[in-house]
């Protein structure tokens, strides 16, 4: 079996902006990663999704494929929804996301996000933790019980169930 590598991926909104505050928002994020998990695209182990950016922990399926970008993939078609929401929802916040670029008239993502192979169960873990605590930062406090926060995959590493069927678990990763 070929064993590919386990990513730990962050992007973050243009200018930190609280896009992601909106159920709606991170709705389509959800509808993004579960088409690319769907699709044989990516495994993701783990995920949450914060009012300014998101945490994923993952593993890209055919990276060798120049098709197959996972990043490009994810990003442009949550844009692309985005830009379709706020246009007929909140033309305000789809104003703030306005750029003067030659090739595009609005940006919802910062440029360059960050993607971490990760190289043992360890470093995992720890980023697993990080992930899931996330929202239960005084900073964010987007949650106060374990596993409530809806738009996070904790639920699924404490009790196997996640709703949306996108997660697995990590450890089977290791167990290849």
């Amino acid at each position: 079996m070929n064993h590919h590598t386990m990513l730990f991926f962050t992007s973050t909104i243009l200018y930190w902006q609280n896009l992601l505050s909106f159920n709606e928002t991170k709705q389509i994020v959800i509808d993004s990663l579960q088409f690319l998990v769907k699709n044989n695209k990516i495994k993701l182990y783990s995920y949450v999704i914060m009012p300014n950016h998101i945490h994923l922990l993952i593993e890209v399926l055919n990276p060798q494929s120049k098709n197959e970008n996972f990043q490009h993939s994810l990003l442009s078609y949550t844009a692309h929804q985005f830009k379709k929401y706020l246009k007929a929802n909140n033309y305000n916040e789809l104003k703030k996301n306005e750029v003067n670029d030659s090739d595009r008239t609005y940006q919802f993502w910062e440029r360059n996000p960050l993607s971490m192979e990760i190289y043992s169960r360890e470093v995992a873990e720890q980023k697993l933790r990080y992930i899931h605590n996330n929202p239960y930062q005084e900073k964010w406090n987007l949650a106060t019980n374990n596993g409530k926060y809806k738009f996070s995959s904790e639920e699924f590493n404490n009790t196997n169930h996640d709703e949306k069927n996108i997660p697995t678990h990590y450890l089977d990763y290791f167990e290849k």
